[in-house]
């Protein structure tokens, strides 16, 4: 009966060009302006997710109170937090902190004047690699950032510096500003990493081994100074759920290290990784951190739901002002005895064929669309790499209910006629 119903929609589909036509291009615009939408949310919503073990990440905060400002929430803490962490802790399996510096100039050949200026970089330890879920296209993970001087430099910068040469183990030159002494060292490649997702909160150009920092006086003296504000600090737990114990341990961990100022109170608190982009409101922070809001998510959702609304209101009201049109074919049909709800499951099933038929060409307009998307919407969203198989599982359970829902109404409206 269903292969029937088929035939007879597609039957219709070809008989009526010019009203299948203008259905069709009805749904596919609405189809394909929600799954832009819905893309953009999931892609929101995923913020992050790409680690393996995002569940067990969290970024420690830094609280300070005083009676005239209240408490301010910071982002960035002191360099001597995360070792702390990882030694005083026994939940915390590894820790790693991130410490921006001054500007940095990196040049592939040191007689040449032109280079890389960038502040988009960090120093950082061998940990991040245990963490974050940063893929290597060359390197050792657990290598690249253990001795002084290594540098792992993102696929984009590695072809900005040496085009088409493998980077791995040639020399840089890095200059530091007002710090020549930092120029002398020779710097290695002991990395690439892939594009770094979109969806990652924590984004740079390239990363310096943390250990370098120790063979300048003037940085050494950083990563035991409690006072000094640098370094954003990560901690990967051995159980999620060890997050409470860890909290209630944090005060005495306080009491132990931070410094005690008049009239200052001091604290750490963790937040999971998965919170940071919609729940970093009112958290000070200098890093280049994507910052969410869920309300606009929200918002698209709405607007989503409104242009699917009026594309199903478009096809209700085409297919309801053609029913005249098929008074004989429902007249004839109900005459050889075909009961009601046989009639509503064939104008529905039509609907839905009309559906998914927009659907397959709502996903080559948002494929078309999609480049001038992203640069208008600063993403870089894509049908591929965003989650393909739940997107398209999505698009086309997202067709066949827009389908039932367009048709609904005619299905029973033209099954009611007794001509």
């Amino acid at each position: 009966m269903i292969k029937n119903y088929l035939f007879l929609a597609l039957r219709n589909i070809r008989r009526n060009k010019g009203y299948s036509a203008v259905n069709l291009f009805g749904l596919s615009i609405g189809l394909a302006c929600c799954l832009l939408i819905l893309l953009y949310i999931y892609s929101e919503l995923q913020f992050d997710r790409f680690n393996t073990k995002a569940d067990r990440i969290y970024r420690v905060l830094y609280l300070q109170a005083d009676a005239r400002r209240g408490q301010l929430t910071f982002a960035v803490g002191m360099p001597p937090l995360a070792p702390a962490l990882k030694e005083d802790l026994p939940e915390v399996e590894a820790s790693t902190d991130f410490i921006r510096w001054t500007r940095l100039t990196v040049r592939r050949e040191k007689s040449t004047q032109t280079g890389i200026i960038s502040r988009n970089y960090f120093f950082s330890g061998p940990g991040t690699f245990d963490i974050f879920t940063f893929p290597f296209l060359e390197g050792d993970p657990g290598q690249a950032l253990r001795k002084p001087g290594s540098v792992v430099l993102t696929e984009e910068k590695a072809k900005q510096l040496f085009g088409g040469e493998d980077p791995l183990g040639k020399s840089l030159f890095i200059d530091a500003e007002d710090f020549p002494e930092f120029g002398k060292m020779q710097f290695v490649v002991t990395g690439v990493l892939r594009h770094i997702p979109a969806s990652s909160h924590m984004q740079f150009d390239f990363l310096i081994s943390r250990s370098t920092m120790e063979h300048f006086p003037d940085l050494k003296e950083q990563l035991t100074d409690w006072d000094t504000y640098t370094a954003y600090t990560y901690v990967l737990l051995h159980d999620a759920d060890q997050k409470q114990e860890v909290d209630a341990k944090l005060p005495a961990f306080t009491d132990k290290y931070a410094l005690k100022e008049k009239g200052y109170k001091k604290g750490f608190r963790l937040q999971p990784l998965t919170d940071i982009h919609f729940g970093s409101a009112g958290i000070r922070t200098e890093q280049n951190a994507n910052e969410g809001d869920i309300l606009y998510v929200r918002l698209f959702a709405l607007i989503a739901l409104f242009i699917v609304g009026i594309a199903c209101v478009n096809y209700v009201n085409l297919a309801t002002a053609r029913a005249i049109k098929r008074m004989k074919e429902i007249g004839l049909r109900k005459v050889v005895g075909a009961a009601r709800w046989q009639m509503i499951g064939q104008f529905i099933l039509e609907a839905v064929t009309h559906s998914l038929l927009a659907g397959f060409v709502a996903l080559g307009l948002v494929e078309a669309a999609l480049p001038s998307f992203n640069t208008l919407a600063d993403t870089d969203l894509s049908l591929v790499s965003t989650g393909s198989l739940p997107l398209l599982l999505g698009a086309f359970g997202l067709a066949i209910l827009v389908g039932i829902a367009a048709g609904g109404y005619p299905a029973l409206y033209l099954s009611r006629m007794t001509p």
